[in-house]
């Protein structure tokens, strides 16, 4: 049976300022245990299946982000996804456009004159293809994107993105939603960068089952050095329409500001 064109890499640094990248943020030992456990609980939940039905991914990523002004991001994106224990690679490549909450919603969000990091949008267009088999599939892929990060107690961040991609695979329509949650929280490494370990849950919407057919769960960090972040993360995932239908996933993306 053909493998779903589901595997993929996720890209994400879901921010419109590169700020953090020469900020140092509050730290606290208590503030980084509980990132620890809720990291740990994420993980063990991911992990209860058999692992005779679950494949190992390796998704190494590269993004290039270049601030146009303070409302505008380009962002280019190029990814690759090789299992370990199957013959199974494929790729994509990717250009998007970010959009911060325009000026008039601002004040009556929050009293922030830099709110396009709390509010904005993404619209983009991803070209993916498979490597290895004898009838690869082809995808062309619409992005429309939204993010919205709420600040929590303790100095912890809670960052949703309702994300729809209207596909076409092999030249059928399909579209997908998902949604993704995340809580992260910067600590101070080194008495220099704010580093961000963070934790995530995503699910998925497909129209071609007429149902929620995958969940993500991963735990990872982000590390900044000068203009470069480097995202380090594990992500378990459950896919009923897929085979094998269970994934851990080993993923390093870098990420270069201009």
């Amino acid at each position: 049976m053909k493998r779903p064109p589901a595997n993929e890499s996720p890209l994400q640094v879901d921010r419109l300022s590169t700020d953090r990248l020469n900020r140092p943020a509050p730290s606290t030992v208590v503030g980084t245990i509980r990132v620890a456990i809720i990291a740990m609980g994420l993980t063990l939940c991911g992990g209860g299946i058999a692992i005779g039905d679950t494949r190992t991914d390796v998704w190494p990523e590269v993004n290039l982000f270049h601030q146009i002004d303070d409302r505008y991001r380009l962002h280019l994106l190029g990814a690759f996804v090789r299992a370990r224990d199957i013959d199974y690679s494929d790729g994509q490549v990717g250009a998007h456009l970010d959009i911060g909450a325009l000026p008039i919603l601002r004040p009556r969000l929050l009293p922030d004159s830099t709110l396009y990091q709390y509010l904005w949008f993404r619209v983009g267009y991803r070209y993916g293809r498979e490597f290895t088999s004898d009838d690869p599939f082809e995808e062309h892929r619409v992005i429309l994107e939204m993010t919205a990060r709420f600040p929590l107690p303790g100095g912890v961040m809670l960052v949703d993105r309702s994300r729809g991609d209207l596909r076409f695979i092999n030249g059928v329509y399909s579209s997908r939603y998902r949604n993704r949650v995340r809580l992260e929280r910067s600590i101070v490494l080194f008495d220099r960068y704010a580093w961000l370990p963070y934790v995530s849950a995503e699910l998925f919407y497909d129209t071609r089952f007429d149902a929620i057919n995958r969940f993500r769960y991963s735990v990872g960090i982000e590390i900044p050095i000068r203009r470069f972040i480097l995202d380090l993360y594990y992500l378990r995932q459950e896919d009923s329409r897929s085979e094998p239908a269970h994934s851990n996933v080993f993923g390093i993306s870098f990420n270069f500001f201009f």
